[in-house]
């Protein structure tokens, strides 16, 4: 009788703890709202691919939208598009080769 108490209990406590830790993962990785429309956000590979839809959403919050990305006619395709949509207060392209700690350095100078 007292071992299955003890198992209840060692379940219970088990779950207790999963449940925390499933929680601080969760809060880690979604954090609460926050007003981030002052924010200028930097992404690279932004002319297309995930970059591109991160570009949207960042703008639809109202942020700053910084694109580097190795093919400038992509990202200057995504500003264009941010400026049609009416949602994004700035945003900028830049050709950087990120793979290139030289053209890195140089476009973090001239941003």
């Amino acid at each position: 009788m007292l071992c299955d108490i003890c198992s209840s209990f060692a379940s219970v406590a088990a779950l207790a703890a999963a449940t925390i830790v499933v929680f601080s993962v969760v809060s880690y990785f979604f954090p609460s709202a926050q007003d981030i429309s002052e924010s200028t956000v930097l992404i690279t590979g932004g002319g297309m691919g995930i970059g591109r839809e991160m570009a949207f959403k960042f703008a639809d919050q109202g942020c700053t939208i910084v694109l580097w990305d190795i093919n400038k006619a992509n990202a200057d395709k995504v500003v264009e598009e941010l400026a049609n949509r009416g949602n994004s207060k700035k945003a900028h392209a830049f050709y950087c080769d990120v793979s290139s700690r030289d053209s890195v350095m140089e476009v973090a100078a001239a941003t």
